[in-house]
């Protein structure tokens, strides 16, 4: 009888081996393209933003994986990651089908692999092991050879990798530069020099370099009646007063899909350097600048006569004068750390630090219909304060003592995106008359008002009395039919202009005739980002920072948190008895003569003692770690048995039970 249950345990471990391995062959024959994510934050599904750009696709991307696998093999972090950069882009492919082409190249040392990762311009890392470069970099090209890298795909960006990929692709199918417009009355693209001042002109500021490398720049004239055709995005930095005509050509814009990023200024610091107004581009600087209908047409408000201080963020400001306090804390320049800016937004992911001067505070408006996302935001130690008189030469003693921290947050910048409606509910605003053709309309007037030959009445034609007579004009059926009044909107305001300034976030040297620039915050890498990803389609806006594949394990995490507890707690201990042996070493020193050499036997009974306590806690110390990495490998082994062994093990222990429960059914009369 115990023959026959042995026998029939064996053959059911051999079906149910039989069995799992069939299993197997079958699901990846048959559903070698279904896919099931079971990560808590989906880090193998695709966003929806990303299915629309691989489905719109124009025609077909060849993307060249570089990943020394090999290489990665001694860096669990970096190995685990060029894998799950690769499943993505298999992901990619399975969904765009033959519009993506695939391939994965491990670029050994010394091989035309290698030859041909660093001629396309990845960049490798060393220093990992056995010293072999690690290429984890990836080349995307189009049917015309234009192409678009990643030169070094960082775990650090892990959050934003689906948005880089699904960029790159965008990007390389979208071909030409996005077109981009700017309004501003900032010096950005420098200034000319005055020869009859002896001055030598400034230099454009870096962020305008860098956006002219970018995209295709206009710069609109303050006096501007029409924006450019097929603008990608709107810039505003420091605008001058706009007229109706001109905020409502910007008011339609937004409600027709248009992207604007909007930098705006409670106060301006560049007007304050200049010692007042000065000229910008082809305007005067105003000291403020705000759309205050605009916002509240799209759900926002800007505070106009207060600013932002903080206590938390303040930045330290050399105000001169000597002495060793003239470098203090300035309550109205801030340093915004990564603590306050949103991780998971592709604008401000990868944005560790952010200048800001004399900022003020969005919020959002009660019964807004849009969506305020905040990106940058204060520290709870701070507070709104009035505009001090004299902003040029401020009491940075004097506004410190007068913030009184109310426990609030307040927004810096923030996205606002969908259904808004327009600020002008009365209709469009027609373009305004040329003042040139006014006045040949007015002599044209006046010539026919005067009295004609045999003409005793002297009257004046009936178009003479059109007010816009001698005016290009508009159909008003032809305006009223392309008014918008609602539209579903998607821009960028923050509440300070200043942070373009070079002064306030970069160190510009010249060296050998060349401008080197040595950033000291991330204000033009904020900059670039929110412009290059409101140049986007709408899909690629929507995608977000995902989840990070290295997600700890919480008990082992606890474990280690414990462990490193009851350390510190045994090396404080050692200290605390380091301190009272030398002390109580000092006091036996002080008892001995000059002249005595050699130590008498209650030092030398005090350093024995020391020795055997300092071995003693060393010893527990040791215990301590020992006990923590054989509570962690216990723990580990057991994960290890559950992932690879549970499964056949549940097969095998199903297939007995069914084998026992067919046997003992057979079994009855």
């Amino acid at each position: 009888m115990r023959t026959n249950w042995l026998r029939s345990g064996a053959v059911a471990g051999v079906l149910a081996f039989l069995l799992f391995v069939s299993i197997n062959i079958v699901a990846d024959r048959l559903f070698s393209s279904a896919r099931l994510d079971m990560t808590q934050e989906g880090l193998f599904t695709l966003s929806e933003g990303t299915e629309e750009v691989l489905e719109g696709l124009n025609e077909r991307v060849s993307i060249t994986f570089y990943f020394s696998e090999r290489a990665a093999a001694n860096n669990p972090r970096l190995f685990a990651y060029g894998r799950r950069v690769e499943d993505l882009l298999r992901e990619y492919r399975a969904l765009a089908g033959s519009k993506i082409d695939l391939k994965v190249v491990d670029p050994r040392p010394f091989t035309q692999a290698e030859d041909e990762a660093a001629a396309a311009g990845i960049r490798p890392i060393g220093g990992l092991g056995d010293g072999a470069p690690l290429y984890l970099g990836l080349v995307a090209e189009d049917s015309t050879d234009q192409e678009e890298v990643i030169e070094f795909l960082s775990p650090d960006r892990e959050q934003f990798l689906e948005y880089d990929l699904t960029k790159l692709i965008y990007t390389l199918d979208a071909k030409a530069l996005p077109k981009l417009a700017i309004l501003t009355t900032l010096p950005l693209e420098g200034a000319p020099g005055n020869p009859l001042m002896g001055g030598g002109g400034t230099p454009p500021q870096i962020v305008y370099e860098q956006l002219v490398e970018l995209f295709d720049v206009t710069v609109l004239d303050p006096g501007f009646d029409a924006l450019p055709a097929d603008t990608d995005v709107l810039m505003l930095a420091h605008p001058p007063a706009l007229s109706d005509r001109q905020r409502y050509l910007i008011d339609q814009y937004v409600l027709g899909g248009g992207h604007a990023a909007l930098f705006l200024d409670p106060q301006s610091e560049a007007s304050l350097a200049a010692g007042g107004p000065m000229a910008g581009m082809g305007g005067d600087m105003p000291d403020s600048s705000g759309l205050p209908d605009l916002l509240a047409a799209w759900g926002v408000e800007m505070t106009e006569d207060k600013l932002v201080g903080d206590l938390a963020y303040s930045q330290r400001v050399d105000f001169g004068g000597g002495g060793f306090r003239q470098t203090k804390d300035y309550v109205l320049w801030l340093a915004v750390t990564d603590d306050s800016i949103d991780p998971r937004d592709p604008v401000t992911g990868p944005v560790n630090a952010l200048n800001f001067a004399t900022a003020g505070a969005l919020s959002p408006i009660d019964g807004a219909t849009t969506a305020f996302r905040p990106l940058v935001q204060s520290s709870r130690a701070s507070a709104l304060m009035d505009i001090p008189a004299n902003l040029a030469q401020p009491d940075a003693d004097a506004l410190m003592r007068a913030l009184d921290p109310d426990d609030r947050v307040y927004t810096l910048a923030a996205r606002v995106s969908g259904p808004a409606r327009t600020a002008f509910a009365d209709g469009p605003v027609a373009p305004e008359p040329d003042p040139a053709d006014e006045g040949d309309a007015a002599e044209e007037s006046d010539e026919r008002a005067e009295p004609a030959e045999g003409d005793a009445g002297g009257a004046a034609s009936d178009d003479a009395a059109s007010p816009d007579a001698g005016a290009e004009s508009v159909p008003a059926t032809e305006i009223q039919a392309a008014h918008r009044t609602q539209g579903d909107i998607n821009i960028i305001v923050v509440a300070d202009a200043d942070l373009m300034d070079d002064r306030f976030w970069v160190r510009v040297q010249n060296i050998f005739g060349q401008r080197v620039a040595q950033p000291i915050a991330d204000n033009g890498t904020f900059v670039i980002n929110a412009l290059e990803n409101l140049s986007g389609s709408k899909a690629l806006m929507s995608l977000r920072g995902r989840g990070v594949s290295q997600r700890p394990f919480a008990v082992v995490e606890e474990m280690r948190r414990d462990a490193e507890a009851r350390y510190l707690e045994q090396e404080q201990r050692l200290q605390a008895r380091l301190e009272e042996t030398e002390r109580r070493l000092a006091e036996l020193q002080g008892q001995t003569p000059d002249d005595q050499l050699l130590l008498s036997p209650e030092q030398e009974a005090a350093i024995e003692r020391f020795r055997q306590e300092r071995l003693a806690v060393r010893q527990e110390l040791r215990d301590v770690e020992r006990n923590l990495r054989s509570d962690i490998e216990r723990l580990g082994n057991l994960l290890a048995f559950l992932n690879i062994a549970a499964v056949p093990m549940l097969i095998v222990l199903g297939v007995g039970v069914l084998v026992v429960w067919r046997r003992k059914r057979g079994a009855r009369p």
